[in-house]
């Protein structure tokens, strides 16, 4: 019975990221990979810019600070044995490129690897799903942007998603087998022994590499390292393959060396621009801010020196025996002659000026 396989991969570089997207892009060279079947690669989701797809994600959701270890994707890997799909290349006497195989199995296992994606981390969150035919086994690279919703709204974790430790993967790989089930696809041995290459990969599909059953799996990005025959005949055949195994690595590791340079050099570009537009709004800020107060303090100088100005005016008037009064529409001023006033006099100053007279007479 064939299996289902699922793999992931966290991605949490500028590096990582432009990797597998010039991966997916077939921008970068990719051992048994047929140029010639390139045609029937799909993306129902996404988009060729993965960085751009994540970022969309991330703003969507209002997450603008990422920890420094954090993790801004999860890659997941999705495909079945071999002999499942069974597809093949195929030439007919005109020299036309096709592909056959168990097109109907395939169909079912995508859209359920896509109801399996979104059942469990979120529609929003699938910000790509790239299908890949042009290789030994098709098989489908998605990427999940693992954010959820925390006490104080959305948050980027991957430990919520994908777990810490082998128990959450465990569980993951029980409920994708699960949903593969009615394709007739089984889980793979649970338990077993694995290590790191590009993609987690178990030790079974390694032994199966090894031994030459299968030529390339889709969880191992290198190609099949010639197994050494040490019969004399054999032996310097056995040496020029793999000093060709070496040299085919080298290459490949120097151009990922270049692409992981040069996707680092984009983010830090991209955060250099995103922190030069945060310091002109605080700066632009702070210029109004600055001629608010400085238009406030201008004004009110002004409306002293309006008030000196009147005050003097008045008391020169005054002197004159006049006094100021504007018109009823308050476009003009009208001068008019202050009117005597009346003196007074209080009981004691009559008296006094009885005594006076008095005296006088």
């Amino acid at each position: 019975m064939a299996f289902a396989i699922m793999r992931t991969a966290k991605l949490t570089s500028a590096g990582s990221i432009g990797g597998l997207n010039n991966h997916l892009e077939r921008k970068m060279e990719v051992p048994n990979a047929d140029q010639q079947l390139q045609g029937y690669n799909s993306r129902p989701i996404g988009s060729g810019d993965l960085w751009g797809d994540i970022n969309n994600r991330l703003q969507q959701a209002g997450i603008e600070k990422i920890r420094t270890n954090g993790v801004y994707g999860v890659e997941f890997l999705l495909t079945a044995s071999p002999e499942a799909f069974n597809y093949q290349k195929t030439v007919d006497a005109s020299g036309k490129v096709g592909l056959r195989g168990n097109v109907e199995l395939w169909k079912n296992f995508e859209a359920r690897s896509k109801e399996w994606l979104e059942e469990n981390f979120g529609k929003a969150n699938l910000v790509n799903f790239t299908v890949h035919k042009d290789e030994q086994t098709p098989h489908i690279h998605a990427v999940i942007v693992p954010i959820t919703q925390g006490k104080k709204g959305n948050k980027l974790s991957a430990r919520d998603v994908i777990g810490g430790d082998r128990s959450r993967l465990a569980q993951l790989q029980d409920s994708f087998a699960k949903k593969m089930e009615p394709l007739g696809l089984q889980r793979g041995v649970e338990k077993s022994k694995a290590r790191h290459v590009a993609i987690r990969e178990y030790y079974g599909v390694a032994k199966e590499v090894s031994k030459g059953s299968i030529d390339y799996h889709p969880a191992l990005d290198l190609p099949k390292v010639p197994p050494l025959d040490f019969k004399p005949p054999t032996v310097l055949q056995r040496t020029t393959d793999m000093t060709g195994y070496l040299r085919e690595l080298k290459e490949r590791t120097e151009k990922a060396v270049a692409t992981f340079l040069d996707a680092e050099r984009q983010m830090m570009q991209d955060k250099y621009e995103k922190s030069l537009r945060e310091a002109e709004k605080r700066l632009k800020s702070d210029n109004l801010s600055s001629a608010a107060t400085v238009l406030k303090e201008r004004g009110n100088r002004r409306h002293t020196s309006a008030e000196t100005k009147l005050a003097t005016i008045e008391r020169v008037l005054d002197a004159q025996g006049l006094k100021m009064k504007f018109t009823p529409d308050g476009k003009s001023v009208q001068f008019e002659k202050k009117p005597e006033p009346i003196q007074k006099m209080d009981q004691k100053q009559e008296k006094t000026e009885q005594k006076r007279r008095g005296m006088r007479m």
